[in-house]
């Protein structure tokens, strides 16, 4: 059953989709999907500027902040009543990830429990993609916080233990969403336990997280370079949280993408290509990192 939240139903091409990811074979044998429902939200509330927020307060008078985007996305839960610990996945510069690997990768979350809400940055708003783009990352920020603040609002789920997951771009939107700034961090009574990131941008601003934190990014990507990532580290100074950064050797650009698995692809000029030790190794380690917060 669709559950629509004041904007507009799915299109023809979402219900296409959504028929397709909830039946994903691989090989012989097909994962068990968890349940799947497609979801609408807002994005948070634009948050007012320094000036509007002072002029507003020296005038007396009462300005609220727009209000956000009507998005959506798909949300995966276990078999239960919960209240389950949470994932807020957001997509890369190319949109939603292809059915097989992002059935993969809900697999893994929700196999150990997790609801998983994959957001659609995109589709709401009529982008095909924004690779040729940089995204201002607070509107992206504000996507992640309007998902945080739907599955706080479930029963199902446990608000304290909801976890930002990013791949690519997303990943530079989870890792930004760690840092002392937060982007857009006052949007929201809610908080970010934890941020996992794949192939993210760093920035020196990053060096300082307040929320455990876990970056994956292979050693030969040249869209997301692993030496900015490292060079980034190399400057933290000991505050903050925990921030660590693995990266995979010979793995290239989307190495965790099974979807890739048996076509490699090249995106503006940068390769990508799955990796499957890299793959392996790295939910192995988000498996360590996932069990330092349950316990």
């Amino acid at each position: 059953m669709w559950r629509a939240f004041g904007v507009r139903q799915p299109s023809h091409a979402m219900i296409r989709w959504l028929a397709l990811a909830t039946s994903v074979c691989m090989g012989a044998s097909c994962i068990s999907a968890a349940r799947a429902e497609t979801v609408f939200f807002r994005s948070a509330p634009v948050p007012l500027s320094p000036m509007a927020a002072r002029l507003a307060a020296q005038r007396g008078t009462a300005v609220q902040p727009e209000p956000g985007d009507p998005i959506g996305g798909v949300l995966y839960r276990p078999e239960g009543a919960g209240q389950f610990p949470a994932v807020v996945a957001l997509h890369g510069c190319t949109g939603r990830l292809d059915p097989v690997s992002e059935q993969d990768i809900t697999h893994h979350f929700t196999e150990r429990g997790y609801v998983v809400l994959w957001v659609d940055s995109f589709g709401a708003r009529g982008i095909q993609q924004e690779c040729g783009f940089v995204p201002h990352p607070v509107d992206l920020a504000l996507d992640a916080y309007g998902a945080l603040d739907f599955l706080a609002a479930q029963s199902f789920v446990d608000p304290t233990r909801v976890i930002v997951l990013g791949f690519a771009q997303g990943g530079t939107t989870a890792l930004g969403l760690a840092t002392q700034s937060g982007y857009a961090q006052n949007v929201s009574p809610h908080r970010f336990a934890a941020s996992i990131a794949y192939s993210p941008h760093c920035y020196p601003g990053f060096a300082t997280v307040t929320v455990p934190t876990l970056i994956l990014i292979g050693e030969v990507d040249s869209w997301s370079p692993a030496v900015e990532c490292q060079a980034m580290m190399a400057q933290r100074t000991g505050p903050g949280a925990t921030e660590r950064l693995i990266v995979f050797p010979g793995a290239y650009h989307g190495f965790n993408l099974l979807g890739l698995r048996d076509h490699p692809t090249e995106v503006l000029w940068h390769y990508m290509e799955y990796n499957e030790h890299a793959d392996h190794a790295a939910w192995a380690a988000v498996v360590t990192f996932l069990a330092a917060l349950e316990h």
